[in-house]
């Protein structure tokens, strides 16, 4: 006879190994971007309201030719203290919410693709570059050139 104990354990293990995996692949994928050296620098400030973006879509890199894509999972609020980001839930893991003040931000400019356009944020003293694509990136651009009187 066989010992189902095996089987009946083997559910278990392998949930568990797909949650580590996950949690793993989201915390390399943090530190690859640039997401959690932002994080250090420009921490969360609480509860915000202004113009907000619902799953957006964008690139942020620390390395010029490793981009890394939060397509869809990206939550923006644009207010007069500057940008709020957040990620889903599911792959914040060493990605919580970030606040950039606008003093913080070197520039904001546009970088057309195929299929659209995106927003280039460039921080000041900082080799994060964030790329957010659409709307979001379109309203990121206008409140930066509203601020600066461009």
């Amino acid at each position: 006879m066989m010992d189902t104990s095996f089987f009946m354990l083997l559910p278990v293990f392998l949930i568990a190994v797909f949650a580590l995996l996950w949690i793993g692949v989201s915390a390399l994928l943090s530190k690859l971007s640039g997401w959690s050296l932002l994080a250090e620098r420009f921490p969360g400030a609480g509860p915000h309201a202004g113009k907000q973006f619902r799953f957006a879509s964008g690139f942020i890199r620390r390395f010029r030719l490793f981009p890394i894509s939060y397509r869809g999972c990206l939550f923006m609020t644009l207010d007069s203290r500057g940008v709020h980001l957040d990620i889903l839930f599911i792959f914040r893991m060493l990605s919580p919410p970030l606040f950039i003040p606008w003093r913080a931000i070197a520039s904001v400019g546009e970088q057309k693709h195929l299929f659209g356009s995106y927003g280039v944020l460039c921080l000041k003293d900082c080799p994060v570059v964030l790329l957010i694509a659409g709307e979001a990136g379109e309203q990121l651009r206008a409140e930066y050139a509203k601020l600066i009187g461009g």
